[in-house]
């Protein structure tokens, strides 16, 4: 307690208290009552952490971060969000910025403004000054990473580059012996031969998962022709070389491990830019490359045989893998292909679409038998088509549309299901537990698992657990008690982001914010009621969370006075306007 009192400044020691007072033999004699410890209540607190948050803070000449409570924590991803364009800060508006955040930048003699929050970020060594090489690549002055965890990151890549160019040589002396490739480098299977589709977003920064199919007859597997004769692959980036501690990865390893479980997860709701998991030069060398530049593409890949007429998974299995260079495709250019004839498919993409539409066919299949065999399936199924029509019907004509669910889209959806799915259930089969966020659920309904270690730190001790169970590479597995603190260490990361505002003011590719767009939608709503009277009644989808409703037609969002509670996502009412203040973003309606 004395020691927290210290540093954290959450309990306070009180006073004793005088009882008696006597001689006892020309001695005085006093007898008090020990006052004990009091918890400073929640107001005195947060000023109190605030103004030590910068002492408990201070940087060594290493540039390694001092202590760090959880209420560092806490000011620290505060600060980032405001360093990244909260809202708070894009407004002018400091009114709903926490005390504690106030009260550490005006400590630091520093404004309420983004700048002074990237200012004080760089002082506590949470953040620091990219160098001049660093400068002239990113064309950014300042990087959201310690000193430690940039030194790090280059550490990884200089251990890379040195397993690419052993690699290449490893090739040559293959080929110049005829030696069978499949049995690979790194004890690896060989899979760059094969076609491997990356599908993923526009402009996505870094690929973490590609698609292949194999002919199941060249595994040696037993294969039944009326079943089908190919295997599904997916594969997904290999981050071993962070969270598998070995001689040759330590200098990096603890560090960037302890970094990923910081941050916990990226985000890509702040408004001038995005926070990732790991500094992007690191992220940038683990992730798929697909511009022949010598990258070695190292995959944790999961087979699947099915029965492509009935849908049921036949047969699965896990292998550490290299792959080609991955064919990057957008989902609109994954759908296009899908929806092309192969008489009408230029030549560059004959071999994609014939990919493509394999593994389409035997996975929709798959999907299909889940949907009719599986509850959990059919209720995701139904919440992800209510997502699509509520964001249809929040849109205006000329913007485009959030979330959307094209061929291309259902794929790569489907296809990260069965990965998640296969995976824990050879992590149950090998009786090992599981890291998982908590409050997701189990794989077999519908939670991922292990499909996004590039963003998400309980993906990769997933496949940090996988390898060590199901292919004896990386130590022992992890235990009960490891996988329940990698729980609790994401649920720690996403709490902390929470009541953050920052989300709210993300600008959509069209420039204009959420804000604008709900302002935007409550005039045109405001035009139609002027016109058919305030009472008349408008029709309106539940969106299924803290009771709104999405208005048709326009795309304001209100909240909904009465709605009953377990009124269905999705489900089209009839409310009547109570309150709308287009200026604030304020819509209120009652349900008819």
């Amino acid at each position: 307690l004395a020691k927290d009192s210290k540093i954290g400044g959450r309990f306070k020691r009180c006073s004793c208290l005088f009882i008696s007072g006597v001689k006892n033999n020309d001695d005085p004699v006093i007898s008090v009552l020990d006052g004990g410890w009091l918890a400073l209540d929640s107001g005195t607190r947060t000023i109190t952490e605030a103004k030590r948050f910068l002492d408990r803070n201070a940087v060594d000449k290493t540039g390694s971060l001092g202590l760090i409570t959880d209420a560092d924590e806490r000011i620290a991803n505060r600060l980032e969000s405001l360093a990244m364009g909260e809202e708070v800060a894009l407004n002018n508006d400091t009114t709903d910025m926490e005390l504690d955040v106030k009260a550490s930048l005006r400590a630091m003699s520093l404004p309420l403004t983004p700048e002074g929050a990237k200012t004080a970020l760089i002082r506590i060594g949470r953040w620091s000054e990219s160098d001049r090489a660093q400068k002239r690549e990113n064309n950014a002055a300042i990087e959201p990473w310690s000193r430690e965890i940039m030194n790090a990151s280059k550490h990884l890549i200089s251990y890379r580059e040195k397993l690419n160019a052993n690699y290449q040589d490893y090739v040559k002396q293959k080929f110049q012996d005829g030696s069978d490739r499949t049995k690979c480098f790194d004890d690896r299977v060989d899979l760059t031969a094969l076609p491997a589709i990356c599908v993923d977003a526009k402009g996505v920064s870094f690929r973490d998962d590609a698609l292949s199919i194999r002919p199941r007859s060249v595994t040696g597997r037993k294969m039944n022709a009326s079943q089908s004769k190919w295997e599904l692959l997916i594969h997904i980036a290999d981050v071993s070389d962070i969270y598998c501690v070995s001689n040759e990865n330590q200098l990096f390893s603890e560090i960037l491990t302890d970094a990923s479980r910081r941050r916990g997860f990226s985000r890509y709701d702040l408004p001038l830019g995005p926070l990732h998991l790991l500094p992007p030069i690191a992220l940038q060398t683990l992730a798929l490359d697909a511009k022949h530049t010598g990258n070695l593409n190292r995959c944790v890949t999961i087979w699947a045989y099915i029965d492509e007429f009935s849908g049921k998974l036949v047969d699965f299995g896990i292998e550490r893998s290299l792959i080609a260079k991955v064919v990057p495709l957008t989902f609109d250019s994954a759908t296009k292909i899908l929806s092309t004839s192969p008489e009408d498919i230029s030549h560059e993409y004959k071999n994609t679409k014939m990919v493509l539409d394999i593994f389409n066919r035997i996975i929709l299949s798959w999907q299909s038998l889940q949907l009719s065999t599986n509850e959990a399936a059919r209720e995701r199924e139904s919440r992800l088509k209510v997502k699509e029509l509520i964001d249809s019907e929040s849109k205006n004509a000329s913007q485009k549309r959030r979330f959307e669910r094209r061929k291309g889209h259902v794929l790569v959806d489907c296809a990260l299901d069965l990965y998640g799915i296969c995976l824990s259930a050879l992590l149950r089969k090998a009786e090992v537990p599981i890291p998982r966020a908590a409050g997701i659920g189990a794989a077999s309904r519908g939670a991922r698992v292990g499909t996004a270690p590039l963003r998400r730190y309980v993906d990769g001790l997933a496949q940090r657990q996988a390898l060590s169970a199901l292919c004896s590479f990386g130590g022992k597995p992890l235990s009960k008690s490891e996988c329940i603190e990698a729980s609790q260490s994401a649920s720690r990361a996403k709490n902390l982001q929470t009541n953050v505002y920052a989300s709210k003011s993300f600008r959509q590719n069209d420039g204009i914010s959420r804000e604008g767009k709900q302002r935007s939608a409550l005039r045109k709503l405001s035009g139609h009621l002027a016109s058919f009277g305030k009472a008349s009644p408008v029709r309106a989808i539940v969106a299924g969370k803290n009771s709104e409703v999405v208005i048709k037609g326009v795309g304001a969002i209100g909240k909904c006075q009465n709605l009953v509670g377990n009124e269905k996502r999705g489900k089209e009412i009839k409310v009547v306007v109570k309150t709308i203040v287009p200026e604030k973003g304020l819509l209120i309606v009652q349900k008819k």
